[in-house]
């Protein structure tokens, strides 16, 4: 219990910096769909592009949301599963878009978060003794 006060820090500020970084990056790939585009297909992949990184992005911050709620039980499952999910979508990204910067932005803090939130978990399981 003494580092458990740490590991939640860890746990908000990584949440909260990463749905920030995906907010961003989908109002900017939103700004940015038509930059380019020559035809409507590309304009339309430009725009559906954009739509899913602002889902990923609303999605980390309603699992934020409810796990400030309350920090326990099957709410800090739903935010590792986000993590999870973060980490899915990120890998994704690289092999659709050829680019493995997808991995450094999405899944490096996805898989920092899950770091911490395990090592909450750990923190917040209740301990047996030998004796009993």
């Amino acid at each position: 219990m003494k580092h458990r006060r740490w590991w939640l820090a860890g746990v908000i500020a990584w949440s909260a910096g990463q749905s920030v970084w995906l907010l961003i990056l989908g109002i900017l790939a939103w700004d940015l769909r038509n930059f380019m585009a020559t035809t409507s297909a590309q304009e339309a992949f430009g725009a559906r592009y954009a739509i899913s990184i602002l889902a990923a992005a609303s999605v980390n911050i309603l699992g934020l949301i409810a796990f400030l709620i309350r920090r326990r039980g099957r709410l800090l499952l739903v935010l590792a599963s986000v993590q999870a999910l973060n980490i899915v979508f990120a890998v994704i990204e690289s092999f659709i878009t050829a680019n493995p910067g997808w991995l450094v932005i999405g899944a490096a803090p996805a898989t920092i978060t899950l770091v911490f939130i395990y090592l909450l978990w750990r923190t917040d399981r209740p301990t047996t003794s030998a004796a009993e």
